[in-house]
């Protein structure tokens, strides 16, 4: 694990794609199909990278077990995926902590070989106020730097052939008045799935 201190950009030039079949998702925002597959993948990603920041900036064994057990993410109330240009993200979270949460930065790399074939970066600062129950609204850009070869990796990614894959990610943030600066570069894919929670059928539903 390694800290960052700079503001890091997307390894890839973005190439928006247009999705389709669109339908009207809760609270009246625009939610494809292929969105509300995606949303316990995308879902427990969010949440991995805002429980990081709080866990990181714990100072005992302890502060953690207590960030885990009152810090809860309790359901996707609307996605909308604007084709492979970004996500609107909206969950239902509770703190049931005496400090603030913010995740002021978020990013993942997604590389085969020693290419960057595509990134994510959430837009807006997130905050889950202490000692509350929220709807929190996030934006993520994504960017592919050739969409063609990223669905060509989809297909091996899909049929399990995911030895030149890797990811570098970084999150950053402050839980109270401490902060947190983290980040991982080129991890196998894998070890990040196993990491965050996520399963291979999980990244299927991507392509």
């Amino acid at each position: 694990m390694m800290e960052r201190n700079e503001t890091t950009t997307p390894c890839c030039a973005a190439r928006p794609v247009c999705g389709s079949g669109t339908e009207r998702g809760a609270h009246g925002r625009t939610e494809t199909k292929r969105a509300r597959r995606l949303r316990p993948a995308v879902r427990r990603l969010w949440c991995a990278a805002l429980l990081l920041v709080a866990v990181a900036a714990s100072s005992c064994s302890g502060a953690v077990e207590r960030v885990r057990r009152n810090i809860r993410f309790e359901g996707v109330e609307s996605v909308a995926l604007h084709g492979l240009s970004g996500v609107d993200l909206t969950l239902r979270a509770v703190n049931d902590t005496g400090r603030t949460l913010r995740l002021k930065e978020a990013g993942f790399d997604l590389y085969w070989g020693e290419r960057c074939l595509a990134s994510a970066r959430l837009v807006d600062e997130v905050v889950l106020p202490r000692r509350s129950e929220a709807s929190l609204g996030t934006r993520w850009r994504l960017q592919a730097s050739d969409p063609l070869t990223l669905l060509l990796v989809g297909r091996r990614l899909q049929s399990g052939q995911m030895a030149e894959a890797t990811v570098t990610w970084h999150a950053r943030g402050r839980y109270g008045l401490a902060s947190a600066n983290l980040s991982q570069e080129r991890v196998p894919l894998s070890d990040f799935l196993r990491n965050f929670g996520l399963s291979v059928d999980d990244l299927k539903k991507l392509f």
